[in-house]
Order: structure tokens, then C-alpha cells, then sequence
């Protein structure tokens, strides 16, 4: 048996949840190449506030994830959100149409929410919150 400190061996549960990670990078680089999701900026958005609320919300809640739970933008209109794995997709449409940072992160906390409690088989199929709103009122019927 290798007791070496440089064994790459791991086991079957590793092993799964490194398949399901990888799987998910996979999604969002995907869907970045696409166009589809905004690409990582060092200072960008996603890093100084989206992350944040992400941080405000797991300290005082006590919440630890083995994986770093991160936020990224949809480069999309339509108001919607959801997960891939450990990442909250937030579409540009939602940030906008929300008045501050509080509606923001209750957004994110309903999405971590499905996150977090998501099986592997849940994660692999991401749930995902639509929200529409019509433009103009309703016209109302004449009797």
C-alpha cells in the first residue's frame, strides 16, 4: 500500500463530486464562449458586489460550503436566475430592474438556497426562477 504524501488516489466520493465540479466549470465556460454569460473581471461587478452579498450572507448565517459559492451575470434582459453547481447566474435584465442591493441578495439567498440544497442529481439539472412582467396594464374587457 502507497503511504506517500504524494498519492493521487481518491477516493469514489471524490472522485464523484470532482466529475460534478468539472462538469459544471465546463457549463459556465461554455456559456461564457457563447456569449451568454459575462466573462470574469478582476474588478468587475461580479467580484466586488455580487460576491459580497454572497460573503454578507454566509457569515452571519454561520454557512460553510466545501466549495466557494460565486455570482455571475447572464448577459441577457430577460429578468431570471439560476445555479449551475456552486454559481448563482443572475441575468443583467434582473440586476437592473432591482431597486438595491437588498432585492439583489434576496435573489442570491433563494438561488443558494437551491444550491445548497441540491443532490447531485438536482445540480445536474438547474432550477431556474423566471419572473415576467408586463409592459402595460392589462386592457380590461368591455361588457
Amino acid at each position: 500500500m502507497d503511504k506517500s504524501d504524494d498519492a493521487q488516489d481518491v477516493g469514489p466520493l471524490q472522485a464523484s463530486r470532482a466529475w460534478v465540479t468539472q462538469a459544471e466549470n465546463n457549463v459556465i465556460d461554455r456559456l461564457v464562449e457563447a456569449g451568454l454569460v459575462a466573462p470574469l473581471n478582476p474588478g468587475g461587478y461580479e467580484n466586488t458586489v455580487l460576491d459580497q452579498i454572497v460573503v454578507n450572507l454566509a457569515v452571519p448565517n454561520n454557512l460553510a460550503f466545501t466549495d466557494a459559492v460565486h455570482c455571475r451575470v447572464l448577459l441577457s434582459t430577460t429578468v431570471e436566475a439560476t445555479t449551475v453547481g456552486n454559481t448563482i447566474l443572475i441575468s443583467k435584465g434582473l440586476i437592473d430592474s432591482l431597486p438595491n442591493e437588498e432585492a439583489i441578495a434576496s435573489v442570491v439567498s433563494m438561488d443558494w438556497r437551491t444550491s445548497s440544497w441540491g443532490t447531485t442529481s438536482t445540480r445536474a439539472t438547474p432550477s431556474t426562477i423566471v419572473c415576467s412582467f408586463p409592459m402595460s396594464p392589462p386592457s380590461s374587457a368591455s361588457t
